[in-house]
């Protein structure tokens, strides 16, 4: 079967064992914002691949996570 030209294929090695890990960080830290219902949105590059690849930009190795300015505030007070 032939692939798509736009088929990128995951992160494989240590690069792929850090997006894991981010994910366990990123589940536990929404989960302490939810806690406290503090709203967040995923941004940047960690919403481009959630929407475009499903997961993680093959070659990115971090997590963008975007709240208010006042949200932030309260986030520092907790």
């Amino acid at each position: 079967i032939a692939q798509s030209p736009f088929f990128i294929p995951p992160a494989v090695g240590d690069l792929r064992l850090h997006q894991l890990a981010n994910v366990a960080l990123l589940k536990s830290f929404t989960d302490f914002l939810d806690s406290h219902n503090l709203p967040y949105w995923l941004g940047f590059g960690t919403l481009l691949g959630a929407v475009r690849h499903g997961g993680f930009i093959p070659w990115d190795d971090d997590v963008d996570i975007a709240m208010r300015r006042c949200d932030y505030e309260r986030l520092k007070k907790v």
